[in-house]
């Protein structure tokens, strides 16, 4: 029997992650703002916050299979849109071979790690929180209400949920 309580996964189990669009948020541990402060209706990156900028704005350079197309960083958490294409048939064997990889969580945990591990060499007290938090996009109409919030997350700052 093992010490630790099972966790309760929180992906949907009729989809397999391995394309599609998906509205993206992830985290810092307690909420701590990592990554700048918003002054007024603009934000004001620390090194680290520019460091994770830098990833989502060239990550398709690296991993051509995802397309950020847009995302917005706040002092605690960032929010993406990810276009995840592997570019295969989905009923080639291939495709079947990728199913059990779960492309979209293991790209976010490519940020993640690489955030983290800027952070370490640069001497920088940093945390996630653990997972994150993902909505599949299945429709035009919630795709423009996604783009809308992300493009103006720092004007809604002190409403934010997450402005803590």
């Amino acid at each position: 029997m093992s010490k630790f309580p099972t966790r309760k996964n929180v992906r949907v189990n009729w989809h397999d992650y391995n394309g599609g669009a998906y509205f993206i948020t992830v985290c810092t541990y307690n909420r701590h703002h990592y990554f700048g402060e918003i002054t007024g209706d603009v934000i004001n990156y620390n090194p680290l916050g520019k460091y994770l900028k830098s990833i989502l704005t060239d990550y398709n350079k690296y991993h051509p299979d995802i397309e950020i197309p847009l995302f917005t960083i706040m002092p605690n958490h960032f929010h993406a849109i990810f276009f995840v294409n592997q570019g295969m048939d989905p009923y080639s064997q291939e495709y079947d071979n990728l199913k059990h990889k779960k492309i979209l969580s293991v790209n976010v945990a490519t940020i993640k790690a690489l955030t983290t591990r800027y952070s370490r060499h640069a001497n920088i007290e940093f945390k996630w929180q653990r997972g994150y938090h993902e909505h599949i996009i299945r429709d035009i109409g919630k795709a423009n209400f996604i783009f809308e919030y992300i493009e103006n997350n720092v004007l809604r700052w002190a409403a934010d949920k997450y402005n803590t």
